[in-house]
């Protein structure tokens, strides 16, 4: 795979696949269940994924919102690609002990609204308002907002040799 920190707009499309694959080599975490895929109703390209592991609830939405911040930066390169949404996927218990999967954040910002931000300047800023006030839809499971910490979900630039991690 190409490195990200190599990254050319150029060898990429927007279509699904592409996407993915996009994805598939910025992804630098334990994930399963990738896949990309095109949704009439948002207008937008749907990448979706199970991270592996959740410490706890704010961890999840302040990785969930950092790595659509950092795809993001590579995604609206590609000529085309005008929405993206994410779609993380939480992985939780019935109350028959049976394993259930289901979408635990849903984010999606324009590439547009995206653009108007300074993503370096808000290097370590509490980003929560701005954020989910600006995506064209920001959805939290009911299941993750009682221990969610909003004061903690910051933009953290850091990437690990240009990967998502």
């Amino acid at each position: 795979a190409e490195p990200a920190a190599e990254f050319k707009p150029e060898n990429y499309t927007a279509d699904a696949a592409s996407l993915e694959k996009l994805a598939a080599e910025l992804f630098a975490f334990e994930y399963s269940d990738l896949k990309a895929e095109w949704d009439d109703f948002d207008s937008a390209f749907v990448v979706s994924f199970l991270p592996d592991n959740m410490l706890d609830e704010t961890s999840y939405v302040y990785q969930s919102v950092n790595r659509y911040i950092h795809f993001c930066q590579y995604a609206y390169q590609i000529d085309g690609v005008e929405r993206v949404r994410f779609d993380v996927m939480l992985e939780v218990m019935d109350q028959y002990g049976q394993a259930e999967t289901m979408e635990g954040v849903s984010e999606i910002m324009t590439r547009e609204v995206f653009g108007k931000y300074n993503w370096d300047s808000l290097a370590y800023t509490n980003i929560w308002e701005s954020f989910s006030d600006n995506c064209y839809y920001f959805g939290v499971n009911p299941m993750l907002t009682e221990k969610l910490d909003t004061s903690k979900v910051f933009y953290d630039p850091f990437t690990r040799d240009g990967k998502i991690t």
